[in-house]
């Protein structure tokens, strides 16, 4: 994941996986403990499927990435620069009373 200037590790990032009627949910959280890291990549098992049916991410600020039939046993490099701003207007409550 590629974050954009103030996020550049995307940390926070949600990335929902479906795939073959399963859903795998990962938060991208790329430390552990007092000066600790891992590794910042995201792992996703398919088992024996050769693709995931959908990978949504959804970026610290509200954008969305979404792909469709990806490949299993490949990196997927996405930047936050090319996700899609699907945020909705709120919508004004009318009072009840």
């Amino acid at each position: 994941l590629a974050g954009n200037d103030k996020n550049k590790s995307a940390i926070g990032a949600k990335i929902f996986v479906h795939s073959n009627g399963n859903k795998l949910y990962y938060e991208h959280q790329p430390m552990r403990g007092y000066l600790s890291t891992v590794d910042d990549r995201a792992y996703f098992g398919l088992g024996a499927k050769a693709t995931a049916d959908s990978v949504k991410i959804i970026w610290p600020d509200g954008k969305v990435s979404v792909f469709i039939n990806v490949p299993a046993n490949k990196v997927l490099l996405v930047d936050q620069k090319e996700a899609e701003d699907q945020t909705q207007p709120a919508i004004k409550a009318k009072p009840i009373f």
